[in-house]
């Protein structure tokens, strides 16, 4: 293995939490534990440059960020689900997305 990728073994990745590997396992869980991510309804939403929200019929909202920078959304409501870095907070309504992040909110 070259060098510059002995931090994604998948021993490595295994113990930690917030490792690629183990959000993916948990994305999966998330999934199978809740049909309304399965539905074919998705209703895109206004949102801010370099950003991406969608929701479905269920609650089910996704937030991300493709810019390089931190975006703030107000008035969002809901309960983390998933979410791609810790930096990411929901506190009082207002989600902070740090930059190349996305979090799974369920309303």
């Amino acid at each position: 293995m070259m060098a510059e990728y002995k931090d994604c073994a998948i021993d490595i990745e295994e113990k930690d939490s917030d490792s690629f590997l183990n959000l993916y396992k948990k994305s999966l869980k998330i999934r199978k534990s809740n049909p309304g991510l399965n539905s074919n309804g998705i209703q895109f939403e206004g949102t801010k440059d370099g950003a991406i929200h969608f929701t479905r019929p269920n609650g089910f909202n996704l937030y991300s960020n493709t810019t390089n920078n931190l975006i703030t959304f107000e008035n969002v409501k809901g309960e983390i689900l998933l979410k791609s870095t810790p930096e990411i907070s929901l506190e009082n309504g207002k989600l902070n997305l740090p930059a190349n992040s996305t979090v799974w909110i369920q309303a």
